[in-house]
């Protein structure tokens, strides 16, 4: 079985492929502990076209995955809830 992974804190998000986010999704335990940040402006990665509404598309993939395979009168949404994408407005890298 191994270590549980409960929770999850990704950084530089925007350099990772939608299969690794994927695989982030896939093994941690509470699917509503995760954290990803990230600078869509600064990838780096050659050949990843990163949103931060793909990485919503995951975790509502999951979502419905989910709803599959549970009792429709035992599911609860918010067992993984999609997130919502915060956007920060103020460069603090910019010293103008």
């Amino acid at each position: 079985q191994g270590t549980a992974i409960n929770s999850i804190f990704v950084d530089e998000t925007q350099d990772f492929t939608q299969a690794e986010l994927g695989l982030f999704l896939k093994v941690c335990t509470d699917k509503n502990d995760m954290f990803f940040s990230g600078d869509t402006c600064q990838t780096i990665a050659s050949g990843v076209g990163f949103r931060f509404e793909d990485l919503k598309s995951l975790f509502h993939a999951e979502q419905e995955r989910l709803k599959q395979i549970t009792d429709p009168k035992s599911f609860d949404p918010r067992t993984v809830a999609v997130p919502k994408v915060n956007k920060l407005t103020v460069n603090y890298r910019t010293h103008n």
